[in-house]
């Protein structure tokens, strides 16, 4: 069905409307390799993001509100693969000022791969024009000294879809790994901030990364929540992972963001499980390699 997508985020990953009820609504969203992980599925940050922003479109669409993402929670079944995410949110509940739904996201064939419970609240926030951004945040120099735990010269670009959001690995910090991202215009929502898909996936690259690169593990994630707490619009946006709890199957892993002036943005936690799926790199542009191979 014809209607314009004007969320720079939605529209740069290319999600289009399919269907339309009264209250819900069915996306479209195309895949390639820029939106998958290291095993060559879809990340658990495009997973994340085509729900989340189906979501806010049908609260726009169906029912007419301006709306925030507030809190969410996703459980992942199974792998998501190419060539396209299709995704069903049907409401749950609508308040005064908080709307529910649930999102289903499925694969070309029909097979549910993840479902979120999504909350959004309804907002007033004056649309805000797309900027150019002043990135402060580069790769590592090709001089830089490796840092001794896991080998790397940081920052480094993290690979594959968080390459597309941007996402640098700043390396290890006290007992967790550091991340940042710009607030790139495409990155970005209607109101100028961070959108909230782009900051699901830097806490999801967190916590792999904490896995991958302090734990020695290859990790997928199993079920997550993020509570967002403030509009995301001074950046860089940084997160900290912290461990909880490391299983024997699986791995309990929280993430704390802040902005730039130190004002917290977002928490989420992940449980990750370890796998061992083989992983799949892209072209190497003389990098070093981390534990499993992997590019930092």
């Amino acid at each position: 069905m014809k209607f314009e997508i004007r969320d720079p985020y939605a529209r740069s990953l290319g999600v289009e409307i399919s269907e339309k009820t009264d209250t819900g609504l069915t996306t479209v969203t195309p895949m390639d390799d820029t939106v998958c992980n290291i095993y060559a599925i879809g990340h658990g940050g495009f997973v994340y993001s085509v729900g989340h922003i189906t979501a806010a479109l049908a609260a726009q669409v169906c029912l007419g509100r301006q709306t925030v993402v507030v809190d969410v929670s996703s459980q992942y079944l199974c792998a998501l693969r190419q060539p396209t995410a299709v995704t069903e949110a049907v409401l749950v509940r609508a308040g005064r000022e908080l709307a529910v739904y649930r999102t289903y996201i499925r694969d070309a064939r029909g097979a549910l791969c993840c479902v979120q419970t999504v909350t959004l609240k309804t907002v007033q926030y004056p649309e805000a024009p797309v900027t150019t951004v002043q990135p402060t945040i580069f790769p590592a120099a090709p001089d830089t000294p490796p840092e001794p735990v896991t080998g790397l010269a940081y920052p480094r670009m993290s690979p594959h879809f968080a390459t597309r959001c941007h996402i640098y690995n700043l390396g290890p910090n006290g007992d967790g790994m550091h991340y940042g991202v710009e607030l790139y215009p495409e990155l970005c929502n209607l109101y100028g901030a961070l959108h909230g898909g782009v900051v699901y996936t830097l806490c999801d690259v967190a916590a792999g990364g904490h896995a991958a690169f302090l734990l020695e593990k290859r990790p997928m994630t199993v079920s997550s929540s993020i509570h967002f707490l403030r509009s995301a619009r001074n950046g860089p946006i940084y997160a900290q992972s912290r461990l909880l709890r490391d299983g024997k199957q699986l791995l309990f892993c929280a993430v704390d963001l802040t902005d730039s002036a130190d004002e917290p943005v977002a928490t989420a936690e992940f449980v990750l499980q370890s796998v061992q799926f083989d992983p799949v790199f892209p072209p190497d542009r003389g990098s070093q390699r981390g534990p499993f191979g992997q590019v930092g």
